[in-house]
């Protein structure tokens, strides 16, 4: 053996009960990250006012900037989440991620994209659809949001990479 160490059964005990923590931790956040998540949404507004003007991108932007971060209570606009945005006719078609693959406010930003969209009498449809390709960074915040949060030493640690 290149390792001639001596273990004593306390310390292989811990060991191995630190292991199989180890082991339960990856298996619980696997079970509430990205594969517990649907990928794909879709709700239909049953609000919808078929004599009101045309759906544009200035009225979804100013729902969206409603829905806000609870850590950092930026909305998902300045923090860069929203990938992708189409308009047809009536119906809305959103690309979004998050900031980590095991954000705990995945449904919380969901939910508030879900409830300030329907309030738009304009929009019949909305289709959201959950990314993870490619993984958000840092450069996708807004760049005053960006410069202010790291200028301060206020951002999350997780929002330090680059």
């Amino acid at each position: 053996m290149p390792f001639d160490i001596n273990i004593s059964n306390k310390s292989k005990l811990i060991i191995i009960y630190g292991f199989l923590l180890l082991v339960v931790a990856a298996v619980f956040f696997q079970t509430r990250g990205p594969s517990a998540l649907k990928n794909e949404y879709s709700w239909t507004n049953k609000l919808n006012s078929a004599s009101s003007g045309p759906l544009t991108e200035n009225i979804v932007n100013s729902a969206l900037a409603n829905v806000l971060d609870p850590e950092l209570q930026l909305n998902i606009l300045e923090l860069g989440l929203i990938y992708k945005m189409s308009i047809i006719d009536r119906m809305v078609n959103i690309v979004m991620t998050l900031t980590t693959p095991t954000c705990p406010f995945s449904q919380t930003f969901i939910e508030g994209i879900k409830d300030e969209l329907l309030k738009i009498p304009e929009l019949e449809t909305i289709n959201l659809k959950l990314t993870f390709d490619p993984p958000w960074t840092i450069n996708r915040l807004a760049p005053e949001i960006r410069d202010q949060l790291l200028g301060l030493g206020q951002a999350p640690d997780h929002i330090h990479n680059e």
